[in-house]
């Protein structure tokens, strides 16, 4: 039993250096859809929504589906076009960057969608709102002193 265990920590080792390179990527992906899942879940909370453990049970799949798909076109990044893609790009793994790319922006595009389900606008406007609220904030702390509390 000792020697299987041995093999298998082994092993593991050995999947974690091959996989080392695009564990930004899976680990980007991943908090992405779970982003997704948090923001449709409030979403589903203020819309008053039913959720129901199969729906939950859909981040599973989707999380093997997505990290499976990154972890086969790494695959062929790095063993069938890496080399072929670096005649003509100097980025290395740029087939699994684009795929990541991909997947990423689908959770975003979802994101944006339930935010705008609840609020009425998306995520781009929020942004712009909260950029337009610092401008308003730092020129109100331009006059700030903190000599005048010290009297």
């Amino acid at each position: 039993m000792a020697a299987l265990q041995d093999k298998m920590q082994a092993l593991f080792a050995i999947l974690i250096g091959l996989f080392a390179p695009i564990q930004g990527i899976m680990f980007t992906v991943g908090f992405l859809i779970v982003a997704d899942t948090v923001i449709g879940l409030w979403k589903a909370r203020k819309l008053g929504e039913k959720i129901t453990s199969r729906g939950l049970s859909k981040i599973i799949s989707k999380m093997f589906l997505y990290q499976g798909t990154l972890i086969t076109f790494f695959l062929i990044d790095k063993f069938i076009l890496g080399d072929i893609l670096m005649h003509f790009f100097s980025i290395e793994f740029l087939l699994s960057k684009v795929v990541g790319l991909i997947l990423s922006s689908v959770e975003i595009f979802s994101i944006d969608e339930n935010y705008r389900a609840v609020k009425k606008y998306g995520l781009w406007d929020a942004a712009k709102r909260l950029l337009a609220r610092s401008k308003v904030v730092k020129e109100e702390l331009k006059d700030f002193d903190l000599n005048d509390f010290t009297k």
